[in-house]
């Protein structure tokens, strides 16, 4: 595999690097860039593992920084206490149908120049929880990253699971349903601002019909309070049209620190080439 690295150069992105990639059997690859962090962390995973890198701009290479066996891996974030590398590990134990289920595991991270270390303290929620996604974001701007992840049965999703840390442990603080098509997972799922208040962004179904097979395709974005979501608007984009939908991305780019609009970009199969489109807002 090969990646490329582009950073904003006035109105353009510009080409920082094109290099390859010392991974097999990539699945996803994300960009952690924290303000705590001196570097993006370029996170590569497999099917059962996760390599972080980080780009080394004097000998113009990738450099691994660290390994570890888990699918879901991210970082979050203290004003007080620092760094915590945020992952997964993997349930022993398979529910009556075929759901895999994961321990939400903390482990706070020490910097120095470009070396990235794990201290021994460990943070471990106290149940397993059937993700499918896992991000941090800080919901209520009190300078500590929430962890928030997308829960659902084997080929299902429609779950949001937030928790907190608290000392030296991990709490919940909601735990709730979003409509989707038939259960299906969330396509994407992102820590955004709006309207100057943080929101959760969901590319999902339109709540209004979601349970319709012709039901709408579009950015929903939700607030926080103490016990729940709140949805606050529905940005529409297509139909379900799952020739679309199954080779479309939507990229999140900042106008800011915690800000974004969001590009809808697809994939045509039949030339391999992209299309990028208009933000969603």
């Amino acid at each position: 595999y090969m990646v490329n690295g582009y950073e904003l150069n006035g109105n353009s992105y510009k080409m920082v690097y094109n290099l390859p990639l010392n991974s097999r059997n990539i699945k996803s690859i994300s960009l952690i860039n924290k303000k705590a962090i001196p570097f993006p962390i370029l996170v590569v995973t497999d099917e059962r593992s996760s390599q972080l890198y980080i780009f080394d701009a004097k000998r113009k290479i990738l450099r691994s920084i660290y390994r570890l066996d888990s699918k879901f891996v991210t970082i979050a974030q203290e004003k007080d206490q620092g760094i915590f590398l945020v992952y997964t590990s993997q349930n022993p134990y398979t529910d009556y149908d075929g759901t895999l289920t994961y321990y939400i595991n903390l482990t706070l991270v020490k910097i120095k120049g470009i070396r990235f270390s794990t201290t021994g303290i460990k943070i471990k929620y106290h149940r397993p929880l059937p993700i499918k996604k896992l991000f941090t974001f800080d919901i209520n701007q009190d300078g500590r990253d929430e962890i928030i992840a997308e829960i659902g049965g084997q080929n299902h999703g429609g779950g949001i699971v937030v928790l907190s840390k608290n000392e030296n442990s991990l709490k919940q603080v909601i735990n709730t349903g979003i409509p989707t098509y038939n259960g299906m997972p969330f396509i994407k799922l992102w820590g955004t601002m709006y309207k100057d208040n943080p929101a959760l962004a969901v590319y999902s179904t339109n709540p209004g019909n979601s349970s319709d097979v012709n039901t709408e395709f579009g950015l929903l974005l939700f607030s926080f309070t103490k016990k729940t979501l709140v949805n606050e608007t529905f940005y529409k984009v297509n139909k379900m049209l799952d020739d679309i939908n199954n080779y479309r991305s939507i990229l999140p780019l900042p106008l800011n620190e915690v800000s974004n609009i969001f590009l809808i970009m697809d994939y045509n199969k039949e030339n391999n080439t992209y299309i990028i489109k208009r933000p969603i807002f």
